[in-house]
């Protein structure tokens, strides 16, 4: 992705742009990596492990250029997955 163009990107997610927003807006071109919860402590994106973000929280992804997102439209995407660089959001509060 990096010789592609891929950049990191940080993001803070609020109450108006929440983790499904940045999941509609991203999907299909960004790679969570990590996300820095309120309180500064850095969390680790996994496949083994759900994490939902949520208001305050920093995202840090790798980000493919938009020209890269292919055809499919973002409007039917449905979060979930975790695994092969799709956000996991079906974690409950206990597991953040």
């Amino acid at each position: 992705m990096l010789s592609q163009g891929a950049k990191v990107h940080g993001t803070k997610l609020t109450e108006a742009f929440d983790f499904h927003a940045y999941y509609r807006k991203y999907f299909r071109r960004a790679v969570p990596l990590f996300a820095l919860d309120p309180r500064g402590r850095l969390r680790i994106f996994t496949a083994d492990k759900d994490l939902t973000p949520g208001a305050g929280w920093t995202m840090l992804a790798l980000v493919a250029p938009e020209a890269e997102a292919g055809p499919e439209s973002n409007d039917t995407a449905k979060p979930g997955g975790g695994a092969g660089g799709e956000p996991d959001t079906s974690s409950s509060a206990s597991n953040r």
